[in-house]
């Protein structure tokens, strides 16, 4: 796998970090995280895990920790396992995702190009400032009624920054 990350710290002293996967294996698999918030001397100040429950090969997809009053770490440790046999066929590859960046957000409008129903759709935004630093952070589910994006069907999305920011990624 390849990954980055991100650490933010929001208002209330909470701590998300957000870590960015792509599949560079031949096989499908689902993702599992485990994540460490560490201080400066290595002691751990929270722990917390997360999922990607299916990633294709070449996929790129946001996995997101929350570490609970622990505000400001000075790194945070990531480890990721996978299990070849997710429950869930994967999507992302047949996405086609439209963006337009606003000054208060992004708009995304998310088109299945596949032959099945893409399931649980969610869009990641991360706002930065001119630094790289994370800013604002917002996600939104792109279903319908069914919790799906039907093939051939595109569903829009509004993300909103609640800063000013200098760029946006989406996953």
């Amino acid at each position: 796998f390849e990954k980055k990350g991100y650490i933010y710290t929001n208002i209330l002293g909470d701590t998300l970090y957000f870590c960015i996967v792509k599949n560079n294996s031949a096989a499908t698999v689902e993702v599992k995280g485990e994540a460490s918030a560490k201080d400066a001397a290595g002691a751990v100040l929270g722990v917390n895990d997360s999922r990607i429950h299916v990633l294709a090969p070449g996929e790129t997809s946001i996995m997101s920790f929350y570490f609970h009053d622990v505000s400001a770490p000075d790194s945070v440790d990531c480890k990721l396992t996978y299990d070849t046999s997710p429950y869930y066929l994967p999507v992302i590859n047949n996405i086609a995702m439209e963006q337009t960046i606003n000054d208060r957000n992004l708009t995304i409008v998310a088109t299945n190009k596949g032959s099945i129903n893409a399931q649980f759709v969610e869009a990641y935004a991360l706002f930065f400032d001119a630094e790289g630093n994370i800013v604002s952070y917002t996600t939104g589910y792109l279903t319908d009624k069914d919790f799906e994006i039907k093939p051939g069907a595109s569903i829009a999305e509004q993300l909103d920054a609640y800063e000013n920011f200098d760029h946006v990624e989406c996953y």
